[in-house]
């Protein structure tokens, strides 16, 4: 029975507690006091009713991304670009393909240029007959055998 009564007063200590510390915090503030003490102005506060509503979990906001990283994408050959074959977001690795260009005119070149290796040779081949027969300079040869390596 005395540990019952040692619980039930440790329990009005403790319900007693708040209201001895109210009245202390009471007995301390108030208006301007005998001894030149100044009052804490009221503290402004806003209030609001509350309500019951739907909250929505979508957020609109308008405003301007900065990607962390940046990279220069640069083609090794000029052309116009025919497609992107990539969706927006995905990954692409190191050498992958992210457009395709127009070669036509690429391919023109090329093929100039090797008309051009072409009629250097046979000259080069028409040459080095003629030296060999002796009835042209062998700086003639030299200088169809340059042509032919641009």
């Amino acid at each position: 029975m005395f540990i019952k009564d040692r619980n039930i007063i440790k329990m009005i200590r403790i319900a007693t507690l708040p209201g001895l510390l109210a009245g202390l915090l009471a007995a301390c503030g108030g208006e301007q006091g005998g001894r030149g003490g100044f009052a804490m102005p009221p503290t402004a506060v806003e209030t609001a009713t509350a309500e019951t509503r739907t909250v929505s979990d979508r957020f609109e906001a308008v405003g301007t991304l900065e990607a962390v990283e940046s990279i220069t994408v640069v083609s090794e050959i000029d052309g116009a670009i025919l497609s992107l074959p990539f969706q927006e977001g995905a990954a692409i690795t190191r050498g992958g393909l992210i457009a395709q260009l127009d070669t036509t005119q690429l391919a023109a070149e090329v093929r100039r240029a090797e008309a051009l290796r072409d009629q250097n040779l046979a000259a080069y081949q028409r040459i080095k007959a003629v030296v060999d027969q002796a009835a042209a300079a062998p700086q003639d040869l030299d200088d169809a055998a340059a042509a032919l390596k641009v």
